[in-house]
């Protein structure tokens, strides 16, 4: 059995707060028989308490690494939801092509009906990311301990057993969503949470040259981009992601960016940001395992 974790600082903070306004305005109500105004008070302020488990990046119950620090002409590049069996080497071909590295942030479901994918990822020198076991996008966001618990733990012990030496040590959650029990299980599983600040909206958008439009406008040296795997084909039955990569991968070199790894991180005072003692690491560091 799983012991129970210590609420993480942020968690405590927050329910500490609540209770204090719990005293300073629900209990004076209850006291005056001013039941109903007390009990829309506290579905309000029970609203406002979760609205940040559905703002991606909110880093109000916990830090998330949103940019990595650098003084290069660079950013990580990062995919979610693989891997799969028809983007994957694609996408693979093209970051070698570019001599480009990316982290891969894997459904440990997906990494389990297909682990040649996992071990062929790693063969080139990228990184694995755990990104839940089933990626349940519409229950996440309030799922209870146990449940988080058990879609990092499967998601770790799937790639662990694929590849003994790359468990991973970063975590993305579904859509980006944070959960108030989420960092408690993080730290007990040694996961840092990672988030991103250029994304194309690429799982909705129906044209890769505006995805790759959207995400231009939010480069800049030490941005965490964000991209997808398995997105439905075009009208003509192309597939998305590999277009889209390959047209951002062409705009990165035309204005000579790099696409490297951060180092192994450590969190900068403000959480928001990878610190190293060079910023990135080197081509031959970039099968580090995260």
């Amino acid at each position: 059995m799983n012991k129970r974790l210590p609420l993480s600082p942020p968690s405590r903070h927050w329910i500490l707060l609540y209770w204090i306004f719990f005293a300073l305005f629900f209990l004076p109500l209850i006291l005056s028989h001013q039941i109903g105004l007390c009990l829309g008070l506290f579905i309000f302020s029970g609203v406002l308490f979760f609205i940040p488990t559905l703002l991606p990046n909110d880093s109000l119950f916990g830090p998330i690494i949103t940019r990595f620090s650098t003084k290069e002409k660079a950013v990580w590049l990062t995919f979610d939801d693989g891997p799969d069996p028809q983007d994957t080497p694609r996408i693979l071909d093209l970051l070698d092509y570019y001599q480009a590295k990316a982290t891969f942030f894997v459904i440990g479901a997906k990494a389990k009906e297909h682990p040649h994918l996992i071990q062929e990822i790693l063969r080139r020198g990228h990184s694995i990311g755990n990104h839940t076991h089933s990626h349940p996008v519409s229950t996440f966001w309030i799922a209870l301990p146990h449940q988080l618990r058990r879609e990092l733990s499967l998601c770790q012990q799937t790639i662990t057993q694929i590849a003994p030496l790359a468990t991973p040590t970063l975590f993305r959650a579904p859509v980006g969503m944070i959960n108030f029990f989420l960092h408690p299980i993080l730290s007990e599983q040694k996961l840092t949470l990672v988030g991103w600040s250029a994304r194309g909206f690429d799982t909705v958008a129906d044209s890769p040259k505006k995805v790759v439009q959207r995400i231009w406008e939010k480069v800049s040296p030490g941005a965490i981009i964000l991209l997808h795997e398995g997105i439905t084909p075009t009208q003509n039955g192309e597939r998305m992601a590999p277009q889209i990569l390959e047209r951002l991968l062409q705009k990165l070199s035309q204005e000579h960016y790099q696409c490297l790894l951060p180092n192994k991180p450590k969190k900068s005072s403000s959480n928001h940001g990878y610190h190293g003692s060079h910023g990135f690491s080197t081509s031959s560091e970039s099968s580090e395992n995260e």
